[in-house]
């Protein structure tokens, strides 16, 4: 049984200690019906696939803490994509906070250049523009482009807003959209991270077309792993 604590209190309060728990959970597993069979010790996973140093170690260059930390999250993107670049995309709904949202990235990976601009004509799609730096360790395209109707509200009407067929009706429509709206993903059968900017959730009636999840299958429909603001 897996519990937290944000779901509320319960009778057995902090529960046992780990020396209890283990008599207690071997003594579950004897009455356990022939066929079934505890599931096995989870083990702690090593994220790490090659031996690391810090950066600035082989070459005895001083790094300060906030430089450190950029060029250690840079080296970590770069193993995990096997030498691609980190690419993004990023849907907006307002010039403020797709100014934010670039500069947050620049400042989360140590990105202190201008980024080159590619036209829209070399961008994943036309009504938009990709931002591109260059690192030692890595490689960063961040795509930008206004999400426009995709953050409307679902067509839901107030006398429809309690039919789940028109629920389920609206929702595949917005999936459509945004399947048909995104380029093919870049990085083929690997999901790619997509940033999304939407109305502000009292901006919706009814609630329930408010789009948030219907996007986010969407965008799963068109191979992207979604946030939102």
């Amino acid at each position: 049984m897996v519990h937290s604590a944000p779901m509320g209190s319960h009778g057995v309060k902090a529960g046992l200690m780990p020396g209890d728990r283990v008599p207690l959970t071997e003594w579950f597993e004897q009455a356990l019906p022939e066929g079934l069979r505890r599931a096995p010790d989870p083990v702690r996973a090593n994220r790490w696939s090659t031996v690391r140093r810090p950066a600035g170690q082989r070459t005895g260059e001083v790094l300060d803490p906030d430089t450190r930390e950029t060029t250690e999250r840079r080296q970590e993107l770069a193993e995990l994509l096997a030498g691609e670049p980190f690419r993004a995309e990023f849907l907006w709904l307002t010039e403020p906070i797709r100014d934010a949202g670039v500069q947050a990235l620049a400042t989360l990976l140590g990105l202190d250049e201008e980024p080159v601009r590619k036209p829209a004509g070399e961008a994943p799609s036309p009504d938009g523009k990709t931002l591109s730096w260059q690192t030692p360790e890595l490689a960063v395209e961040l795509h930008l482009a206004r999400i426009g109707g995709l953050a409307d509200s679902l067509a839901l009407s107030l006398a429809d807003q309690r039919r789940t067929s028109a629920l389920h009706a609206a929702i595949a429509d917005r999936r459509a959209q945004v399947v048909r709206r995104l380029p093919a993903a870049w990085a083929g059968d690997r999901a790619s991270l997509a940033l999304l900017e939407i109305h502000p959730k009292d901006a919706y009636t009814p609630r329930s077309a408010d789009p948030k999840f219907a996007l986010r299958l969407g965008f799963r429909d068109a191979g992207r792993v979604t946030s939102s603001w």
